[in-house]
């Protein structure tokens, strides 16, 4: 018996499970919209008065484990009356959910204030979901906003992992900086540190991009804001667990380089023409050495074909792991996440690994009195390349256009690495040394709610935005291409930098009805912030790389001739504001807003410190009218306008107005400081006005809806850096010296294709049309710049000699005149401003979702059309003359050799010069992200405990159709200089929800 006794408990735990699963039983249905039986996905199945729960899959069905003597389940979804049912002796409950036309007015966040009722918005505002931008294999957020808003043009900087995009809103509209303003969760946050971010943390995104939403940021407003909201919890307790693998590959380049039997070909042509070039052209120059020899010596280099590009690219390696928590009370919620992700470049030496952080947490005391708080923290560690782009020899891309084929990385016998063209051999370079960031980034914000009577709320938010960045850049004692004062030596560069931006804003808001005809809302707040940047740098010459602890410094300083260099820097900025916001809506058929903020700013001059904004607007809807809703077809019709004026203080630095005075001057032999800029008292903010019209539709039962907006914004007072007279003293100063506008049209459309019950298809457009011109400038500009502004002009037209062809009788490359005579001599000051500009006119995305049972398809594509790109790289690989001993184009191989030949590329000999033939189309489309998923049917989770599983594959980048020659026509600047390709990507993965 003493025996048995033990063993009881354990029999009783073996037990319980069969027990209870006999005191079981599995309530499963479909839950349907009434409007229309269309099954709803993401319906929350809750067991009332418990944590037990179910989610209805894509076909709408669902299924729970119940205690056997049942209960109430209830059924909620966004947009839908939630609806409440006792369950009844059998084991199917099918329910159809009602439509709730309160909770199907979109809101609009703004960032001030409450939520707004999208029917009563008078502003231009672009929503962008976390379904469009979740688990996209990129690591920051404003590169998944590529193609998906109209009026936001979103470009890649560079292929380099983490690297931020250049993002502008309705165009180029500035000269200083035209990256918009960046709100997540109330605390603006600054615009290149996305990649400490998780996208995955993302609600939803809202852009807005006219005067009537805009304007209340005042200075900051006149780029757009894009307003960030993070995911919340709710009742319930939900956890998920994403884990996503991939890989990065190069694409491919249209731009053909020679081969070895290539190069060897040319250079002896060049050697016929007079012109010794690379290693074959230094052989057969060589008089010491007979035919034989020298025949010997090109063989041998024959049986060398080394491609370069297969030396620096690789295949790179991604993966993601993420973990989430969310739920809570009726009184309290929490949002938890932690993510991890790394990636490989694809281009050596260079990587992302990020470790993240967010918790969100709300709480509602009373009916009255609510607060929370919004937390991020990131981490990032990154590898770059020592030089990522331009026209530098420790550019890998560049040099692995150059590298000759017929050079090895390595000596087979010796093991030693090969000198290249350059007079050292990149690889080894590569190898010996490092260019690493880390950063610390914090994002946090809090906020106190409290309503004193109904429609009466005060509210205040602080928040941080903090970043802290350390560089490491190391070039190993005896790495072969050093520019440091002591030789080969070793070169050691340490730099720190931290940000903090510190805001705080308190609001009142009283909304209320007259009659239930009328309603009013009105918001009166102040907002303060400041912000502090300072840092140091640290560059050492001469460093043995063994020297680690501030000791062995002070030794090597002594003993290796070790130069050191430090500098630092602090810098601090202030703005304080008091603005008003106003709005009133008459039965739901007419609403007119208006907004004033009043701005002062420490950047600008002592004469202009402050400054007023403003806008108003108006939105009729339509629909209600009988002279449209007669017509059965149209579902919804608003037409809207808005005008109001956007100030700008980014891009310019915090003492752009003081003067200055720097150091490092002599006069008469002897040091001192001397004034390096004039006091500006008159600087002043840049003023944007901005006129939109917009018209809002749905019409065939939905099937199709979207919007067209017109803008018209004029940038007054802008930003220039200004050529001064000579006898000032200076050569240009920072001035409010121009005007520029950008006009054009948005279209967003939406089609639901086919809707059945097993099978939908829907469709996904936006295309916008801009117009960008340089109205006014205050001096003369050089008209012969190959890109710039001039009056009249779209920002960054094209200023080129323009190229006539190749004279057949002697292969000298021909140009026109400004005349339009063709000539053979290049004269810089023929150059004509006719041939376009690098900023798109014309882009957009076009996105096609498939859903069938438990499958979804999205192929995603994004476009741009009539902007052109300089090629510099295939300037410099089609210029024999100056850089034959580099690698050359193919197309070197049509030069022309004999009177008569009819060919596009001059004779080998011929000075190579940029002219319009270097200028190519840069439009393309591109097959930007197809997304396959398969949700696993309830009935096979619902005995894992687990309430979904998504296995998903995406593909970024997967092919671009284009006529540009270079590695990408995506490029953030108006010439192609060897930067680093955009990769494409392909992942897999698998969401679990439990």
């Amino acid at each position: 018996m003493r025996r048995i006794l033990p063993l009881i408990p354990a029999l009783i735990l073996f037990l319980l499970p069969i027990v209870l699963q006999a005191q079981q039983r599995t309530i499963s249905g479909t839950v349907t919209s009434q409007e229309d039986g269309s099954p709803l996905p993401g319906v929350n199945v809750l067991l009332q008065g418990t944590s037990l729960g179910s989610i209805t899959d894509v076909n709408g069905r669902y299924s729970i484990a119940i205690p056997q003597q049942g209960g109430v389940l209830v059924f909620s979804f966004v947009g839908f009356i939630t609806q409440a049912r006792e369950i009844g002796p059998g084991d199917v409950l099918d329910v159809q959910l009602e439509v709730d036309a309160r909770q199907l007015e979109e809101v609009v966040i703004t960032g001030y204030g409450d939520p707004q009722d999208k029917r009563k918005y008078t502003g231009s505002v672009a929503q962008v979901g976390s379904n469009l931008i979740e688990n996209v294999p990129v690591a920051t957020m404003d590169q998944m906003l590529q193609g998906r808003a109209a009026g936001v043009m979103v470009t890649a900087n560079s292929g380099q992992p983490g690297t931020p995009a250049f993002v502008r809103i309705r165009g180029l509209s500035s000269l200083a900086s035209v990256s918009p303003l960046y709100i997540m969760d109330g605390v603006p946050i600054s615009a290149g540190d996305f990649a400490a971010l998780n996208p995955n943390d993302i609600e939803s995104i809202n852009i807005l991009k006219d005067a009537a939403s805009s304007s209340l940021y005042g200075t900051r407003g006149a780029n757009g804001v894009i307003v960030i909201t993070t995911k919340r919890g709710g009742e319930g307790i939900r956890m998920h667990y994403n884990a996503q693998y991939g890989i990065t590959t190069r694409t491919n380049a249209k731009f053909d380089m020679m081969n070895t039997a290539q190069k060897i070909q040319f250079e002896r042509l060049m050697a016929e023409f007079g012109l010794y070039q690379g290693e074959v052209g230094r052989i057969l120059q060589d008089g010491s050495l007979s035919s034989a020899e020298k025949e010997q010596r090109i063989a041998e280099l024959a049986r060398i074909n080394t491609d370069w590009t297969d030396v620096f690219f690789r295949d790179g390696i991604t993966q993601m792991h993420e973990l989430s928590a969310s739920g809570g009370t009726e009184r309290s919620n929490f949002y938890l996440s932690a993510n991890y992700r790394t990636e490989e470049g694809i281009i050596k030496e260079s990587d992302l690994q990020r470790y993240s952080l967010r918790f969100n947490f709300d709480h509602y005391a009373s009916e009255k009195f609510s607060f929370g708080v919004s937390n991020s923290i990131g981490y990032t560690k990154t590898n770059f390349l020592p030089t990522e782009t331009g026209n530098n020899v420790n550019n890998p891309v560049l040099y692995a256009f150059i590298a000759n084929p017929y050079t090895r990385v390595k000596n087979p016998d010796t093991g030693e690495f090969e000198e290249g063209p350059t007079g050292f051999n990149l690889v080894e370079q590569m190898e010996q040394s490092h260019n690493r960031q880390e950063q610390l980034k914090i994002v946090s914000g809090a906020y106190l709610r409290y309503e004193f009577i109904p429609g009466l709320v005060a509210k205040t938010n602080w928040g941080i935005d903090f970043s802290e960045t350390l560089d490491d850049f190391r070039i190993n004692a005896g790495a072969p291409n050093q520019s440091g004062i002591t030789g080969e030596q070793g070169v050691l560069t340490r730099g720190y930098g931290r940000l903090a931006s510190i805001i705080g804003t308190t609001t009142l808001q009283y909304a209320f009805n007259i009659k239930q005809d009328h309603n009013v809302r009105v918001l009166v707040g102040q907002e303060m912030m400041r912000g502090n940047t300072n840092g140091f740098s640290f560059n050492g010459y001469g460093l043995n790389d063994k020297l680690r602890s501030p000791a062995a410094i002070a030794e090597g300083t002594a003993t290796n001739n070790f130069i050191p260099d430090v500098g630092g820097f602090n810098t601090d900025n202030a703005l304080f504001s008091l603005f008003l916001d106003g709005l009133y809506a008459y039965r739901d058929r007419f609403t007119v807003s208006f907004n004033v903020r009043r701005d002062g700013s420490s950047r600008f001059g002592t004469n202009k410190r402050y400054a007023n904004f403003y806008s108003v607007g108006a939105s009729w809807n339509l629909i209600v009218e009988d002279f449209i809703s007669q017509f059965a077809f149209i579902n919804d019709l608003k037409l809207r306008a808005s005008y109001g004026t956007q100030g700008r203080q980014t891009g310019i630095g915090d003492f752009q107005s003081l003067a200055l005075y720097g150091s490092g001057f002599s006069y008469a032999g002897q040091q001192g400081i001397a004034p390096v800029q004039p006091a500006n008292p008159d600087l002043q903010w840049e003023q944007t006005a901005t006129l939109d019209i917009g018209l809002d539709f749905s019409v065939l039962n939905e099937r199709i809806s979207g919007t067209i907006d017109f803008y018209n914004k004029l940038t007054t007072d802008l930003f220039i850096d200004t050529p001064l007279s000579r006898t000032s003293g200076f050569t240009s100063l920072n001035l409010n010296a121009g005007d520029m506008r950008n006009r054009g049209i948005e279209v967003t459309l939406h089609t639901r294709n086919i809707v059945r019950r097993d099978f939908t298809w829907s469709t996904d457009l936006n295309v916008t049309f801009n117009d960008n011109e340089v109205v006014k400038l205050n001096f003369e500009t050089d008209a012969t710049r190959e890109t710039g502004f001039r009056e009249g002009l779209p920002l960054g037209t094209f200023a080129l000699v323009e190229w006539a062809g190749v004279n057949p009788a002697n292969g000298d490359p021909l140009y026109r005149d400004k005349n339009g005579n063709i000539t053979n001599v290049y004269n810089a000051d023929d150059a004509v401003a006719k041939f376009g500009t690098w900023d798109p006119p014309r882009f957009g995305g076009l996105t096609n979702t498939f859903t069938y049972k438990g499958i979804e398809l999205s192929v995603f594509f994004s476009f741009q059309h009539g902007n052109k790109l300089l090629n510099n790289q295939r300037f410099f690989n089609n210029n024999p003359l100056n850089f034959g001993q580099f690698n050359q184009s193919v197309e070197q191989l049509r030069a022309w050799r004999n009177p008569g030949d009819i060919t596009n590329v001059p004779r080998v000999t011929a000075q190579r010069e940029f002219s319009s033939q270097d200028l190519e189309d840069a439009s393309f489309i591109r097959l930007r992200n197809v997304s396959l998923a398969y949700f696993l049917p309830q009935k096979l989770i619902t005995r894992t405990k687990l309430k979904s599983v998504k296995i998903y594959l995406q593909a970024q980048n997967l092919y671009t159709f284009t006529e540009y020659s270079g590695f990408d026509p995506e490029d953030a600047g108006s010439v192609s200089l060897s930067q680093y390709p955009v990769p494409r990507v392909f992942t897999g993965g698998i969401d679990i929800g439990f």
